[in-house]
């Protein structure tokens, strides 16, 4: 039996085509007392309608307008209307893999210092089919600052973390490249940040998709990078 009571923060927009799949998944793996917090910008599909069927028939689920655009913003309002001890960050359109919750939550309780955990994932695509070519598998190993800003081993979709960090690093400034790098930052410096090869995620990769699948061009890189080091001195 879990000791932690659990959120799991997601930000929606335009998100029909998947959502329902994701949010039963997730519901799957909640007790009685955790809940799901989805923060929604509203759209042109019927996202909103959708997640407010889920909030009618599971008082775990509770759903919330974002009024500040953008996935970075949605994210924010999402982490900080969690009550729960241990935060899960959740995209819209992924599946979560049986035994997540539970599995990150053993870390949390038998390390009280580990800040943040990230998992692995395995890709699919639009129709939920495994795609060939998957991230290498490596074993746990703790997760440094200089790796969060080089090569951002801090995929959002595949993270959690301990409620009360939240507010040492929000809101977020509205400059940083990314939600995870920022928030990884933040949990690094609080506390060990631990990645685990369990494959938890099924990462789903569509036309829709918010992350681009490619390298951004050298010059944004670079700029992305620079924000990101202006950002350290809020987390």
């Amino acid at each position: 039996m879990r000791n932690y009571k659990v959120s799991v923060a997601m930000a929606a927009y335009n998100g029909e085509k998947y959502i329902e799949q994701q949010i039963d998944s997730i519901l799957s793996q909640l007790g009685e007392n955790d809940e799901l917090i989805i923060s929604v910008n509203e759209g042109t599909d019927r996202t909103w309608d959708i997640v407010t069927g889920y909030a009618e028939r599971d008082n775990r689920v509770k759903h919330y307008i974002c009024e500040k655009r953008g996935v970075i913003k949605n994210f924010e309002n999402a982490i900080s209307l969690c009550t729960g001890d241990i935060v899960f960050l959740s995209d819209q359109d992924d599946i979560w893999a049986p035994g997540k919750v539970d599995t990150v939550c053993e870390y949390f309780e038998k390390d009280p210092k580990i800040s943040g955990i990230v998992h692995g994932h395995i890709n699919i695509d639009a129709k939920g089919e495994r795609i060939a070519e998957q991230p290498k598998k490596r074993e746990s190993y703790r997760i440094r600052t200089f790796n969060i800003f080089w090569v951002n081993p801090v995929q959002g979709s595949c993270l959690a973390f301990r409620r009360e960090i939240a507010d040492k690093f929000l809101p977020m400034p509205d400059y940083i490249p990314m939600h995870d790098r920022y928030i990884g930052c933040s949990l690094c410096k609080r506390g060990k940040l631990l990645y685990i090869p369990d494959e938890f995620l099924l990462y789903r990769w569509h036309e829709d998709a918010v992350n681009p699948r490619h390298h951004n061009p050298i010059p944004v890189m670079i700029k992305e990078r620079w924000n990101l080091l202006r950002s350290l001195r809020h987390v």
